[in-house]
Formats: structure tokens, C-alpha cells, sequence
């Protein structure tokens, strides 16, 4: 398995809010919602389904 970084969910999810909200010019609560919703489509879910398979090696 690969070396995991000791992170929280919310720190990450403050992380990219914070970064939505200056690349993209909005307020950190439209920042969390966008977020949110990107999160929940097919091909970002796959695409984190495949970062975890590289992170337990199994890529």
C-alpha cells in the first residue's frame, strides 16, 4: 500500500472549497455545494474508485 498523508475529510473538503471559491469567484457556500455535487457524479466516483485501487496497489 502506498504511504497515505494523515488527512481529515474536513480539511480537504475546506481545502477545495476555499479553492472553488477563489478560482471560480463564488461565496464558500455555493463553493461547498458545487462541490458536493461534482463529488457525487459517475465519473468522478470512478475516478476515486481507481485512486484508491493505486493506493492499495492493486493498480
Amino acid at each position: 500500500m502506498t504511504q497515505l498523508d494523515n488527512l481529515t475529510m474536513k480539511e480537504v473538503t475546506e481545502h477545495l472549497t476555499d479553492r472553488i471559491a477563489t478560482d471560480f469567484d463564488v461565496t464558500k457556500k455555493d463553493a461547498r455545494k458545487l462541490l458536493t455535487n461534482a463529488l457525487s457524479y459517475n465519473i468522478v466516483v470512478e475516478e476515486i474508485e481507481n485512486q484508491i485501487s493505486y493506493l492499495l496497489g492493486e493498480d
